[in-house]
């Protein structure tokens, strides 16, 4: 595996802060000691860059803690290392959230960032194309999210429960028995997400 020039400097840091930090915080951190350079926020390319070169050594550092019985989180809200041995299994990976939509200590994720032919190949049009492609899978899972709460569910329930907890919703709220229109329709709506969301799954 390529070295990363700043996988001891980031040791460094995390090992300085044992509360957990943010990925933004992170990358000022490394630029204040001249680790990274200053960042174009209009430049795409050179965000994505950045980004990633972070990520691969948190993600490498990531395999290094485990010899460790360590445990490193990795998300753009809360990058920060847990004992294994002092911390119960929901401290160390915590439990989906709709704020969050997906929990980015995947492994598809560690894989993606490992790869640096991913960075070294990576021009303008690729990564407006990732971002594009990113931002409509983060509306999608949004809607998602927004539809298991409308149907007063848990995310991710069973398919069975959830037509259920559509009938049951419909026949309260539909119109010709007193319900709201607004509700009715939102009801429609949130079922239809999640029957598209369970049939190409």
């Amino acid at each position: 595996m390529r070295k990363n020039h700043l996988l001891d400097p980031i040791d460094c840091l995390l090992t300085a802060n044992p509360v957990a930090i943010s990925e933004y915080a992170l990358i000022q951190q490394l630029q204040a000691q001249g680790w990274l350079d200053p960042i174009n926020s209009a430049d795409t390319l050179s965000l994505y860059s950045t980004h990633f070169i972070v990520y691969n050594a948190l993600y490498q550092l990531q395999l290094r803690y485990r010899e460790q019985q360590k445990h490193l989180r990795i998300s753009a809200l809360d990058i920060g290392v847990v004992d294994v041995s002092t911390h119960s299994t929901e401290e160390i990976m915590p439990a989906y959230s709709i704020e969050q939509g997906y929990h980015e200590d995947s492994e598809s994720l560690r894989d993606f960032y490992l790869d640096w032919s991913n960075v070294d190949a990576a021009t303008q049009q690729s990564v407006d194309a990732l971002l594009t492609s990113f931002w409509q899978r983060y509306v999608e899972d949004d809607e998602l999210a927004a539809a298991f709460i409308h149907l007063e569910l848990k995310m991710q329930a069973p398919y069975r429960d959830c037509k259920q907890k559509y009938r049951q919703l419909a026949m309260q709220h539909h119109p010709d028995r007193g319900g709201e229109e607004h509700r009715f329709q939102e009801i429609q709506h949130a079922f239809s997400v999640i029957q598209r969301h369970y049939g190409s799954s």
